[in-house]
């Protein structure tokens, strides 16, 4: 049998999953699709590759012997995907950048600066709060605080980012008179999901300091925004979010202990696209308005 990268990339792609709905929404195939395209694979090398199981797919031995190679064409196909957009000259260069709720936000007040900086490169956004692949060129940059764990990209601090304690000043106008400590105590609060993998500082924080109510708990900033700014309680926000919105008061001034480097992240071997550099650059040169 003759092998190929479109065959390998389902064996790859259910390995790595662990089961074929999560394979195949990474492929944007169906599931019946994959499972039958891996039937045929495994029918072409005469070998069972997973054991299908309630728990999800399990490599055989014939499966644990062709993962290697697997990944080895794996890395191959990417340096492809890396280089394949350089070789045409036509049309602008084309960036994708990550970037969660409020980054966008933030990016979009200053896009004019932005925009002129990186002259007739494309700018493509995805608003997500998930590590992209940069490796497969799924995003070119991405704009983070908390860092992907892996070796194969690079990073460039653009910032402090930095947290304070907001409430909303209609509403704290109709509440009595209280010390940051006595907020702490008795002052209905919004907080983060406790499972949320994305503010873990914030949600460590609260536990740490906040013994009052918890009124609502949200996993993403944008909505903990919206339930501050409807004034049903305290929240933590980034100071460049709370600073913008002058419906809400800033109570405790900047928490040191909070404050924390933001970085633009980059896979090594396109950071010598001169397109790449050029938008690194003016994200920086727009960072300094970061509070």
């Amino acid at each position: 049998m003759n092998m190929n990268w479109d065959d390998m990339q389902l064996f790859h792609a259910a390995a790595v999953a662990g089961s074929m709905t999560g394979a195949a929404r990474r492929l944007n195939l169906s599931q019946p699709q994959l499972s039958r395209r891996l039937r045929q694979l495994e029918d072409g090398i005469g070998a069972r590759l997973f054991d299908r199981t309630p728990q999800g797919l399990k490599l055989t031995r014939a499966g644990e012997t062709l993962l290697p190679h697997a990944e080895d064409m794996r890395k191959a196909a990417d340096a492809v995907y890396r280089v394949t957009p350089n070789l045409s000259t036509r049309g602008l260069r084309k960036i994708r950048l990550s970037v969660d709720d409020m980054r966008i936000q933030f990016i979009n007040r200053h896009l004019t600066e932005l925009v002129d900086a990186v002259g007739d490169v494309e700018l493509e956004f995805f608003s997500t709060h998930q590590h992209l692949n940069l490796v497969d060129r799924t995003s070119d940059l991405q704009i983070r605080t908390c860092l992907p764990d892996t070796d194969t990209v690079i990073m460039r601090k653009l910032a402090e980012q930095s947290y304070a304690v907001y409430g909303q000043r209609d509403w704290l106008a109709k509440l009595p008179e209280r010390s940051m400590a006595e907020h702490l105590a008795a002052t209905p609060w919004i907080g983060f999901c406790a499972d949320t993998k994305w503010y873990p500082q914030e949600h460590l924080w609260m536990e740490a300091h906040v013994t009052a109510p918890v009124r609502l708990r949200y996993n993403c900033i944008a909505d903990c925004l919206a339930g501050t700014k409807a004034g049903v309680g305290l929240a933590i926000l980034p100071r460049f979010v709370g600073e913008a919105d002058d419906a809400l008061i800033n109570l405790s001034g900047t928490l040191d202990e909070m404050t924390g480097p933001e970085h633009v992240i980059v896979n090594r071997d396109l950071l010598r696209e001169p397109a790449v550099r050029k938008t690194i650059d003016a994200l920086a040169k727009i960072y300094r308005h970061m509070i």
